[in-house]
């Protein structure tokens, strides 16, 4: 690796304007003595077209690229690149923009535990943490977040920052199983197995049970716990085959396996578009409309 690749590495270049290809033609028209009236009349364009290309006010299109290698002689290829290096980074800088000014929402995410579990990375700089935020719960800006998760079973919750997050990082992993489609006698087998297990570490059993769930058609998945929420579990339709049933894993055993009995229970007699929320504070399960939409 040369000098200048390891700057590169350790330097990145990433400007904060955006450079229009109009520039680079400008700069060509200079170096041959061509004036834009005669460009347009070589290329078979109107003189505005070119006037508007070169303060990147239109496009570059594969076709004019072509009209311009023509009478250029600069490749479409460096053209069409110029451009679509200026629209990328238009939208790059327009998105920024968007983020710097939505600060006030990354305030409501408990970004220190969803950094510690590795959830979301970034560097510091408060525009890429919103985008690893948004990133993380897979929305383009903060008004799709708002209109997603007001829409949702918990859009009532208080702290809906808090509770998305833990809601969220249980959608990631439950994704990441590989299920049948739900089966309910299958399931109703599998919980008759799965009390026998009540008694045994759950450690050795919690795998084992995974796939056997899974096999049902239900992902189970045991997520961290969050600052600022006292939900054990969380019981939805991830889909019209496919039942999650989220737990937090530092429950302890005495209250783990009657905690995921009543949620395999809730599977079975649930609506497909409710949630239901088992909250450690009440000790009861949630399924009414602050919690729960038919």
């Amino acid at each position: 690796m040369n000098t200048n690749e390891q700057n590169e590495m350790l330097y990145p270049y990433d400007p904060d304007y955006a450079v229009p290809p109009g520039e680079t033609l400008q700069e060509v028209l200079e170096s041959l003595g061509m004036s834009k009236k005669e460009l347009a009349l070589r290329c078979s364009l109107t003189e505005q077209t070119i006037h508007r290309i070169c303060k990147g006010e239109q496009p570059i299109t594969y076709d004019s690229a072509e009209r311009l290698e023509m009478a250029t002689g600069v490749p479409a290829r460096i053209w069409n690149n110029l451009e679509m290096q200026y629209r990328q980074q238009l939208a790059k800088i327009r998105r920024l923009e968007t983020q710097q000014a939505q600060r006030g929402w990354i305030a409501r995410i408990p970004l220190d535990d969803l950094w510690a579990y590795q959830e979301v990375q970034g560097s510091g700089d408060e525009a890429e943490v919103v985008g690893e935020a948004l990133r993380f719960y897979g929305v383009h800006d903060v008004a799709a977040w708002q209109r997603l998760w007001k829409e949702s079973p918990i859009g009532s919750f208080k702290d809906l920052g808090i509770a998305s997050a833990w809601v969220r990082m249980g959608q990631r992993a439950a994704l990441a199983l590989r299920c049948a489609p739900f089966d309910g006698a299958r399931l109703k087998e599998a919980i008759r197995e799965f009390s026998a297990l009540q008694t045994t570490d759950r450690r050795c059993v919690v795998a084992d049970l995974q796939q056997r769930l899974a096999d049902s058609g239900v992902a189970l998945v045991l997520l961290p716990p969050v600052k600022g929420l006292s939900w054990q579990a969380l019981v939805s339709w991830s889909s019209k085959d496919k039942a999650t049933v989220m737990l937090d894993n530092e429950v302890d055993d005495e209250r783990l396996w009657p905690l995921l009995a009543e949620a395999l229970g809730h599977v079975l007699r649930m609506k497909k578009k409710q949630w239901i929320i088992l909250d450690g504070d009440s000790g009861k399960s949630s399924g009414g409309p602050a919690y729960g939409r038919s």
